[in-house]
């Protein structure tokens, strides 16, 4: 395995607010420096008991990262509150770690399909098998542990932290009839009148959401489209704000001309640009307001 490139400048970072399983104060992303312990493996307390990880990302890649998981005790019941502290690190269980970030979990989006899940952002430097190692305190006093091993991908053709868009060929209208454009059952007309092309010509931040509302095999993306128009609300003398439908309309069992240029896994997805049009964020499947506006904070600070 090649030695990781990770230093001092890389973080995990953890999303702080009042969520459903902690209580967190300020409303921010803060950074956890890493440590270089070669050997950063979670050693479990003898009455911890065994839980189930189960990660939500199709695809992790090089760069400032969202992973988001769920947690399941011994009779499968989500767990939802709790103290969750993770160790993310580079390499295999059993083997030598190169270096670790550390940090709590928050749970977000106890109301959006699927439940919620936990949430932690790292800054991923190299490809390759990752381990994360939580361990849970319950409200009850109970102790439980959890393990899984993922791959963070090498080159692919869904952007990444860094990138410029691969097409920025995106449909628009100038018209009242949006429905060559969206499935969206209340379309928003101000998503569909900026390409990406006129972001980036006039140097403003945006956001792209891929989503189709009536084609997503379940009602994640219609939920999306909902959270994505009160995050406009919001943001929108600031920030671009650009839907684009992840489905072909006339064929829907296939993905639609920009969301196969973009390479994209799975649906929904959000992506935010800076004014330079270099990807700083991306997150998958559902995904509440409230985490997304903490990233635009982020990104409009210039992190």
């Amino acid at each position: 395995m090649p030695r990781s490139r990770i230093g001092t400048a890389t973080v995990m970072t953890t999303l702080f607010l009042t969520s459903a399983g902690c209580t967190f104060d300020p409303a921010t992303v803060t950074p956890f420096v890493p440590t270089p312990d070669r050997l950063s493996q979670v050693t479990p307390p003898a009455d911890a008991a065994t839980f189930t990880l189960l990660p939500l990302n199709t695809e992790l890649g090089v760069g400032f990262e969202r992973f988001a998981f769920r947690l399941l005790d011994e009779t499968n019941t989500p767990v939802r509150q709790a103290i969750v502290k993770t160790v993310f690190y580079e390499g295999l269980p059993g083997g030598d770690s190169l270096r670790e970030a550390a940090g709590d979990a928050a749970f977000f989006g106890q109301s959006m399909p699927g439940g919620g899940a936990w949430v932690l952002y790292s800054e991923i430097d190299s490809s390759g098998p990752w381990t994360i190692d939580v361990t849970i305190q319950l409200p009850d006093g109970r102790r439980a542990v959890a393990r899984e091993t993922v791959t963070v991908a090498g080159r692919t053709a869904l952007p990444r932290s860094g990138m410029q868009p691969p097409t920025i060929d995106t449909p628009t209208t100038d018209g009242d009839d949006l429905s060559p454009l969206t499935t969206d059952p209340n379309p928003l007309e101000h998503l569909y009148r900026t390409s990406i092309a006129d972001s980036i010509e006039a140097q403003r931040p945006f956001i792209v959401l891929f989503a189709s509302a009536e084609h997503c095999p379940d009602e994640t993306c219609e939920v999306m489209m909902s959270e994505f128009r009160a995050l406009w609300t919001g943001y929108r003398d600031r920030i671009d704000f650009i839907h684009i439908e992840s489905r072909n309309l006339e064929q829907p069992n296939l993905l639609s001309p920009t969301a196969s240029a973009w390479g994209l896994p799975s649906e929904p997805w959000v992506f935010m640009f800076d004014g330079r049009g270099f990807l700083k964020y991306r997150t998958e499947g559902a995904v509440e307001r409230t985490e997304l506006s903490l990233l635009v904070d982020r990104m409009l600070q210039g992190f």
